[in-house]
């Protein structure tokens, strides 16, 4: 499919904000005090104003903040040096989410937002706040980048059906069944393919995704239902 040129606002919009608040001056003491059995923002190297400020940036209150950088250590199991690589966001969210290799290095762009090759405590915490408490137009944007497993700039069948099977499987039993059927998800991208291919090319633009949402067909409106749940399982 053919590439296309144009940036996505929201993700735009979340990249800008990622970047401001990395560039807070992060003089000050350290944090501490956390609960017993929590793992601190101090292992972090994270300060009270640089804490201010995400809490203030972001819609996480400080439970979840503190939740987030648990999570945030977990993942930082290979190499330990208070950032997340490429290979250990594979690891954790294939397994965590049953996702592909080019679904996983899609999410991980997502969350670089930087390009710098590692995700930040920043980064993590300000990309889940969009995707988790943002927007419709945020979920919006994830579900494409996700879907576009080849960074082709579209989504083709394939990728679609690909992401179905990870929205599916968090849905009812209804959708669980959908997802564990081939032939199931066939009929339903098919479907969608129908309604959002406005020109027929055999792929989802941009444009075409958004125009699609807007419509708010049942297929349109239940994906992004299911993009809400996908990003509150990074929350558990």
């Amino acid at each position: 499919a053919v590439r296309n040129a144009v940036p996505y606002t929201a993700l735009a919009a979340a990249a800008a904000a990622a970047a401001t608040v990395a560039a807070v001056n992060v003089s000050g003491p350290p944090v501490s005090g956390c609960e017993p059995g929590m793992i601190g923002l101090d292992s972090l190297n994270f300060t009270q104003e640089s804490l201010a400020t995400l809490l203030r940036k972001t819609e996480f209150n400080m439970q979840e903040i503190r939740h987030l950088a648990a999570e945030y250590q977990k993942i930082d199991v290979r190499y330990g040096d208070g950032t997340i690589s490429g290979d250990e966001f594979a690891n954790y969210y294939s397994k965590k989410f049953e996702l592909d290799h080019g679904q996983t290095a899609q999410l991980f762009r997502l969350f670089d937002v930087d390009g710098g090759g590692s995700i930040d405590f920043v980064e993590f915490t300000m990309t889940l706040s969009k995707l988790a408490k943002g927007s419709a137009g945020n979920r919006l944007g994830f579900f494409f980048y996700t879907a576009d497993s080849d960074n082709s700039g579209s989504i083709d069948k394939a990728e679609l059906m690909a992401m179905l099977f990870v929205l599916f499987r968090l849905g009812s039993r209804d959708d669980q069944s959908i997802a564990s059927s081939v032939v199931a998800r066939d009929k339903v991208a098919t479907e969608i393919m129908s309604e959002a291919d406005a020109d027929r090319n055999g792929a989802i633009d941009v444009p075409e995704l958004k125009a699609w949402i807007r419509r708010g067909s049942p297929h349109a409106k239940h994906c992004m239902e299911l993009m809400e749940v996908f990003g509150n399982r990074f929350l558990q």
